[in-house]
């Protein structure tokens, strides 16, 4: 499986395009570069890695904003003072992301509270599984990442307290669609039978507040 980080890939394509002038967004260029830069790359690792192939994208609206809310602050700062027309950068990288969606062969992930960490987790090592940490306090953006995933493919899901986040899963449940809170009616079921095994690593307190979370 092969995961590209869609900012990192778009970004540096097109500051390449744009580069320190206040050059104008050349739209057709930039789709060129971020297209080739794609195809290069899963060309190069195809036979290595496996065919599928995902794009990760980093939403809007980041679900550490919700608990943060000066979280990247400082980048629009920068972005402010590069003198870059950065809305029509904004509105090239959209489209180009809407295509890959509509018309690339390739899994798009784009929902809303995720970014490309959230999806970093995964690698060949898995088989296959993706993988990322959810925390009590942001769950509702995960039960939308499982019900985007569904729609993308993916048909079973496993979660996982904190002290098993380097273990493979060996339960695994249906994903469902329009999955009605199914990580939340989980966390309820097991949540305080978690807590009252007595779990201790270090002397930390037992928690269940996070965890990992897998599908496939």
């Amino acid at each position: 499986m092969i995961i590209f980080d869609f900012n990192q890939v778009a970004i540096s394509n097109l500051m390449e395009q744009i580069g320190s002038s206040k050059t104008a967004v050349e739209e057709s260029l930039v789709r060129h570069m971020i297209l080739n830069s794609l195809r290069t790359y899963v060309k190069k690792f195809r036979d290595s890695h496996g065919p599928e192939v995902i794009i990760a994208c980093d939403n809007k609206k980041y679900w550490r904003r919700d608990i943060f809310p000066h979280y990247k602050a400082s980048r629009k700062k920068i972005r402010e003072a590069s003198g870059h027309d950065w809305a029509a950068i904004f509105d090239c990288l959209a489209k180009i992301k809407q295509e890959l969606k509509d018309y690339s062969p390739y899994k798009v992930i784009d929902v809303e509270g995720a970014e490309w960490e959230v999806f970093a987790g995964m690698t060949r090592n898995y088989g296959g599984m993706l993988c990322f940490e959810w925390t009590f306090e942001t769950i509702k953006h995960h039960e939308a990442q499982l019900d985007y995933l569904h729609t993308l493919g993916y048909k079973e899901m496993a979660a996982q307290y904190i002290v098993n986040h380097l273990e493979a899963p060996q339960q695994w449940g249906q994903l469902q669609s329009n999955n009605d809170k199914q990580l939340y009616a989980w966390h309820q079921l097991t949540s305080d039978e978690w807590i009252d095994g007595g779990w201790k690593v270090a002397n930390l307190r037992p928690t269940a507040d996070v965890g990992m979370l897998w599908v496939r």
